[in-house]
């Protein structure tokens, strides 16, 4: 009885962390329709981003990369003139995929829309527990219930690394990516599965009275 107990707790937690999900640490799925914001496929090309207190930037392989300076600030990728329409609901997850090396701290992105151009820190969404070990590994921010997530947006900036460190740090990003997932496990379908479990349990309760 215990045993079933914690089978329904676990599968009802999980039921909950799927429906309040808005930050993925290399998601089991991906963004399948999307917009890319970048994907430097082809050498030399930075396809329209703008990159500071960044050292030795290049697109090389795949990847736009570059280095950080000891105590340098926020180094900053910025792509500005989007006119992507939020309110569609076509762009609510966006998705990157980065390594970093050197002395890990906050992740950051920011941006703006026609209604609240420019860089905020009340536009910004981070990552804290990121990994610096020379892997790459995808972020996906599901973007559908922020507030400030609406009308068009026009500019994104990225922080790789936000504030000093006391050494070199180095990135490597393979793709920005804005859209959705089609083939998503819906928690309905996984509420019904739990609410399945219950009921299994409290039939074989009542065999035992």
């Amino acid at each position: 009885m215990i045993r079933i107990k914690y089978l329904i707790a676990g599968v009802l937690l999980a039921v909950s962390s799927i429906a309040n999900a808005g930050l993925i640490i290399n998601p089991t799925l991906n963004v399948d329709v999307y917009t890319s914001l970048g994907e430097w496929n082809n050498d030399n090309d930075f396809e329209g981003w703008s990159v500071n207190q960044v050292t030795g930037a290049s697109v090389s392989s795949g990847w736009l990369s570059g280095s950080v300076a000891t105590n340098v600030n926020d180094p900053k990728l910025r792509l500005n003139n989007l006119n992507l329409d939020l309110d569609t609901g076509m762009f609510d997850i966006l998705e990157i995929r980065i390594s970093r090396t050197g002395p890990a701290s906050r992740f950051d992105f920011f941006w703006g829309s026609n209604t609240n151009p420019g860089e905020s820190g009340t536009r910004r969404m981070g990552v804290v527990n990121l990994q610096s070990n020379g892997l790459f590994h995808v972020i996906q921010f599901d973007m559908s219930s922020v507030t400030d997530w609406d009308n068009t947006l026009k500019n994104i900036r990225i922080d790789p690394f936000s504030g000093y460190a006391n050494a070199d740090r180095s990135f490597n990003v393979d793709y920005i990516r804005i859209g959705s997932i089609t083939a998503v496990s819906e928690p309905t379908s996984i509420a019904i599965f739990a609410l399945g479990i219950m009921g299994l349990a409290v039939r074989r309760m009542k065999k035992k009275s």
